[in-house]
């Protein structure tokens, strides 16, 4: 089986496999066109519409990722040092 000038191997089910699996493709293909264009069907009724919530919107100023920056993440290790550190006596 060549595809797109590069020789690879195959075995003969699996070519057998993708050439079956390409046809069912065209098949499908040939028969979406003739129900729009052909036969003019249109899409069936599956239910009531269902509003799509709108997308939340994020203000310009707010932090992208990372969502804490190294010296917010710093800050907050030395918090939780002195936090440590005023535990060890109170635990005594």
């Amino acid at each position: 089986l060549r595809m797109i000038g590069t020789q690879t191997d195959i075995s003969a089910s699996k070519a057998a496999e993708l050439q079956l699996a390409l046809a069912h493709e065209i098949g499908a293909r040939l028969g979406a066109l003739t129900d729009l264009y052909i036969l003019k069907r249109e899409p069936r009724f599956l239910g009531p519409m269902i509003p799509i919530p709108a997308v939340h919107k994020v203000s310009a100023d707010a932090q992208s990722y990372p969502a804490v920056s190294p010296e917010q993440l710093q800050e907050l290790e030395q918090v939780l040092k002195q936090e440590k550190a005023a535990e060890k006596p109170a635990a005594k």
